[in-house]
């Protein structure tokens, strides 16, 4: 009994350090260096300058679901259900705007959201991580911010 149970432990480490090892390649995990003001080098670039050119169809998708986020409308009268489709439909075309919105929307207590996991308004703005857009870091740091209060 007790060398299957070693074994059995042995195998849940070995899946434990992989899972270790997996979750720690994830953008989110990622160091980043420290801000050097007296840094020699320094190339500015604006984020337009980094970003991958939109596909017209997801572009089109995102310009809707901002028109409908009209200020001037009540809450009650904006249909969160459409908006959280059409940024989903330009999201899974690498629209990375849409991606970001798509996360806060997720997050929100918003009726007609179908979708409200956490985890999967993180795998949104990791995916634009992964494409190099600065304002996904800017979010995943306000993330972190939030969760260690």
């Amino acid at each position: 009994m007790l060398l299957v149970t070693s074994a059995h432990a042995g195998a849940l480490t070995s899946l434990g350090n992989k899972l270790t090892i997996a979750m720690s390649d994830l953008p989110r995990y990622e160091k980043l260096p420290l801000f050097d003001p007296h840094r020699k080098d320094f190339n500015c670039v604006y984020q337009a300058q980094r970003v991958p050119a939109p596909d017209p169809q997801a572009e089109m998708w995102f310009q809707q679901a901002l028109a409908m986020d009209d200020p001037n409308l009540p809450i009650d009268k904006i249909d969160y259900g459409k908006m959280y489709q059409l940024y989903l439909q330009a999201a899974d075309r690498n629209l990375w705007e849409a991606m970001l919105n798509l996360a806060s929307l997720i997050l929100s207590n918003r009726d007609g959201v179908t979708e409200h996991d956490p985890e999967v308004a993180i795998q949104w703005v990791e995916k634009a991580m992964k494409l190099g857009i600065p304002d996904a870091y800017d979010r995943m740091g306000v993330y972190h911010l939030a969760r260690a209060d």
